[in-house]
């Protein structure tokens, strides 16, 4: 017998622990892929590991099996996992399509940690195979995938007009400051009756604009008018005069879009869709400042490559301390 000095023992073991470590994460990776489909069909009876005699004979290993009673029909599907360090090939969803026929399974579910080859997509999707790619935000190697894709709307003001009519003869009127003299343009007042108070053109028209895009977005050539008595002008020797304010608001819009990353995410990433399926998942923080400087930006909506999970927005007049966007948020999904 030959002799084992101490570095062939120690590459030996270094083999063996490897072999382990790979046992143990393909077994894991059945575990979750069997976690993943029940907390998404909770009545669903999802088993692992099953063998089945099939319509040939051959008695097929199903990693992941799905059952479940639809009215007077029992559903019968069966799901491959695939933690592979390469993308899954054609030959690979070849040969789980015929053990799908063969065991005579309602629908054939593959999933992959690593994704598919191009040739293997375009056959699962003849044969009507669904593709996943598992996501677990929690593992170092399943985590890449644990995203979800998110669009901020941001309007700002691009121009405001404003016109002044005095509500008893219905002509346009200059404005005047509370002195009655011709204002200024960091002058301008109007008297509010109901709060008993003096407000600047400026004031006014962002609080318009708070208003109004709290339930639509104006047109281009929109225009709004205050109610009779909702605002006066001083004219002069303490008197008033009712006034009626018409303005519009034109906005533009800037789309920010991009994927933010889940710090808690167990699911499967459709390949087709790019959809999540998950019941719930928690994210990092989505910071607004350094989403509007760092993510792609558009004018053109159609330009955005995705249908997004969540739509933020955030309109502003000018930036005010009072209005501006939250420093971050956390998105959650909790299961029902």
């Amino acid at each position: 017998m030959p002799a084992i000095d101490g570095t062939d023992i120690v590459q030996l073991m270094t083999s063996i622990n490897q072999i382990k470590s790979m046992t143990e994460d393909w077994k894991r990776f059945e575990h979750l892929t069997q976690k993943i489909q029940q907390q998404l069909t909770p009545d669903a009876i999802v088993g692992h590991n099953e063998f089945v005699v099939g319509k040939s004979g051959a008695r097929n290993q199903l990693d992941v099996t799905l059952r479940s009673n639809i009215g007077q029909y029992k559903y019968f599907c069966v799901i491959e996992c695939k933690d592979w360090k390469n993308k899954v090939d054609i030959d690979t969803v070849r040969a789980f399509q015929s053990k799908v026929k063969d065991v005579e399974a309602m629908q054939g579910v593959m999933v992959s940690s690593q994704g598919f080859t191009r040739e293997a997509y375009k056959y699962a999707e003849s044969q009507n195979i669904c593709l996943y790619k598992l996501v677990d935000a929690e593992s170092e190697k399943w985590s890449e995938a644990a995203l979800i894709p998110i669009v901020i709307t941001r309007i700002n003001l691009r121009k405001a007009e404003l016109r002044i009519i005095d509500n008893k003869t219905k002509q346009s009127i200059w404005l005047m400051d509370k002195n009655g003299k011709p204002a200024e343009e960091e002058k301008m007042y109007f008297f509010d009756p109901k709060l008993n108070r003096y407000i600047r053109i400026r004031e006014f028209l962002e609080e318009k604009w708070d208003e109004i895009f709290k339930n639509k977005e104006p047109k281009s050539d929109e225009w709004f008018e205050t109610e009779e008595g909702e605002f006066l002008l001083y004219e002069g020797d303490e008197k008033h005069i009712e006034i009626i304010v018409k303005f519009s608001l034109e906005a533009i819009k800037t789309w920010y879009y991009g994927n933010l990353s889940l710090s808690n995410c167990l699911g499967f990433v459709d390949q087709k869709t790019g959809k999540l399926l998950t019941p719930e998942y928690c994210s990092n923080p989505l910071i607004f400042r350094d989403i509007v400087k760092t993510w792609p930006k558009t004018t053109n909506k159609n330009e955005i490559p995705f249908s997004p999970e969540h739509t933020f927005f955030m309109g502003h007049f000018f930036s005010k301390n009072d209005h501006e966007p939250p420093n971050s948020v956390i998105i959650k999904k909790i299961s029902s």
